[in-house]
């Protein structure tokens, strides 16, 4: 279940919201790295009718990428192969294909965030994140969704 997506893409927003009933949002984002340094990472939500949030953090990926065992904490976090959303009281699912995230440890420097709370978790948005990891990213494809109740 995604509680809160950002993207930078407008076409990918909007293709979420309608075909896959996703909670996404319009941001602008940006990534920098400088000489091999601690990287930062930008994104504003410009979303018209969404609470404005942002998120601003800088880290350093640690160690080799690597494939997380099943069964793992990182595995459950990042191997997700379903997506769930809700439309008109009815409740959807869609299958999810990708390649195991290469994932690495990575050393968290600084992180200023208002995403947490505009999606509802105002209790846990002050607190400092108890694991973070890294991941390049993967290519992903997302199936038809298929209802899984009437109404």
């Amino acid at each position: 279940w995604f509680f809160s997506l950002d993207a930078a893409n407008p076409v990918a927003v909007a293709h979420a919201r309608t075909i896959f009933h996703l909670t996404k949002f319009k941001a602008a984002m940006r990534q920098t790295t400088e000489d091999g340094g601690p990287t930062e990472y930008v994104s504003v939500r410009r979303h018209r009718g969404a609470k404005n949030a942002e998120s601003v953090l800088t880290y350093t990926p640690q160690g080799e990428p690597r494939t997380v065992a099943p069964g793992s904490l990182d595995h459950f976090l990042c191997e997700r192969y379903l997506l769930y959303s809700e439309s008109g009281g009815r409740l959807f699912a869609g299958r999810v294909h990708h390649a195991p995230y290469p994932l690495q440890a990575a050393t968290l420097h600084d992180l200023s965030d208002t995403l947490v709370a505009a999606a509802g978790f105002e209790e846990v948005a002050s607190q400092t994140p108890a694991h973070v990891a890294f991941a390049a990213g993967v290519s992903v494809e997302v199936f038809p969704l298929a209802a899984l109740n009437a109404r």
